[in-house]
């Protein structure tokens, strides 16, 4: 396959997995959690159930749209860093760039937060991919730093802390509604995180 056929093959998967996503929450948001069945949201998607389970192993999986690949694609950003740039400087040039990105659409933000109050296991999906993106962070940054977890914890206080930041970020920018722009937010954050 060459290498343009790849680049479509992947936007189309990525269009496919959105608009799977987007119908579980829209589903979810107007008739409940339990009326996003697989069936109906592949239907709205326009694909078969079958295709579904291409994307998202669970409904679950649907509803939180956790990106398998995003803990890998943000390791490798961070790698793909200025080797001379500071780490706390690398991670925070790679996660404002991802939350730049990541709030497009306000109102799937809105249409998420107000599923995953109705449904804890939305919450727990998120939780554990964000468990995720923190380990491939840290092994990216450990790396990167050519040092030892066993001997020297300034690179996963600094992953940690990028993390904690976007975090509070995210909470504020629910709390304002989701309007407006995420990123000076996350910059804000990390000014007052100190990275």
């Amino acid at each position: 396959m060459s290498e343009p056929e790849r680049g479509r093959r992947a936007e189309r998967k990525r269009v496919t997995r959105a608009a799977l996503h987007r119908a579980a929450l829209e589903i979810a948001h107007d008739e409940g959690v339990a009326a996003a069945t697989v069936e109906r949201v592949a239907e709205r998607a326009g694909v078969s159930p079958r295709t579904f389970f291409n994307y998202f192993a669970t409904k679950d999986d649907a509803l939180s749209g956790v990106d398998p690949d995003l803990p890998a694609a943000l390791a490798q950003a961070l790698r793909e860093r200025p080797q001379d740039e500071p780490l706390r400087d690398s991670l925070r040039a790679v996660l404002v760039d991802r939350m730049a990105t990541a709030t497009r659409e306000p109102q799937m933000w809105r249409m998420r937060a107000v599923v995953a109050r109705e449904s804890p296991s939305i919450s727990v999906a998120v939780l554990g991919a964000g468990a995720q993106t923190a380990r491939a962070l840290a092994d990216a940054a450990y790396a990167r730093e050519g040092v030892d977890p066993a001997d020297d914890i300034a690179p996963a206080v600094a992953v940690f802390t990028a993390l904690g930041a976007v975090r509070a970020a995210i909470w504020t920018y629910g709390q304002r509604g989701f309007e407006g722009e995420i990123e000076p937010l996350v910059r804000e954050c990390f000014e007052i995180s100190g990275l």
